[in-house]
């Protein structure tokens, strides 16, 4: 898979994992213990499906870096908006 199609790949796991659990960003927001390992987990689950494999150690980091930015982004854009 190349960079291009993998970025692509990260856009959509982070764009569905947070609009599919909107409860669990709630409470990732909100500080609440495990939620975001919830998130997380939600986004390797999606990604392993997407590629059809299990993600090797970067690809697992990716996601995560990605989902986590992705999620302070937001959490800023919130501040911002308030």
């Amino acid at each position: 898979m190349t960079s291009d199609k993998f970025l692509q790949l990260l856009n959509g796991v982070v764009i569905t994992v947070i609009s599919d659990n909107q409860e669990v960003v709630e409470e990732w927001l909100n500080n609440i213990p495990g939620s975001w390992g919830k998130l997380a987990g939600q986004a390797i689950i999606l990604a392993k499906r997407s590629i059809g494999r299990a993600l090797v150690e970067d690809e697992r980091l990716l996601v995560w870096n990605h989902l986590w930015y992705h999620l302070q982004k937001f959490k800023l854009d919130k501040k911002i908006n308030i």
